[in-house]
C-alpha cells in the first residue's frame, strides 16, 4: 500500500510519546499531504483478531508481548 511505511513511522513515533500505554489501536489516514493520525484508542477491538486467526490472544504473538509488559 503506498504510504504504508510513512504511516508505520508516524504511529511508532507517536506511540513513543505515550509509552505508558501498552496496547493502542491507531486509526490513520493517508492524505495528499501525507499520513495523519485520527485517533489512538486505548481499548481497541480484541475480538476481531481472535476471530480471523481462530485462536485466543494468549496464543498469538500479541499475547506474549502483553505478558512481557
Amino acid at each position: 500500500m503506498p504510504g504504508w511505511d510513512q504511516v508505520v513511522a508516524l504511529v511508532e513515533r507517536t506511540h513513543r510519546v505515550i509509552s505508558d500505554r501498552i496496547l493502542v489501536g491507531w486509526t490513520s489516514a493517508i492524505t495528499p499531504d501525507g499520513p495523519v493520525l485520527l485517533e489512538g484508542n486505548s481499548y481497541p477491538d480484541v475480538h476481531y483478531p481472535q476471530r480471523i486467526h481462530r485462536m485466543p490472544y494468549g496464543e498469538m504473538r500479541i499475547g506474549a508481548l502483553l505478558r512481557f509488559h
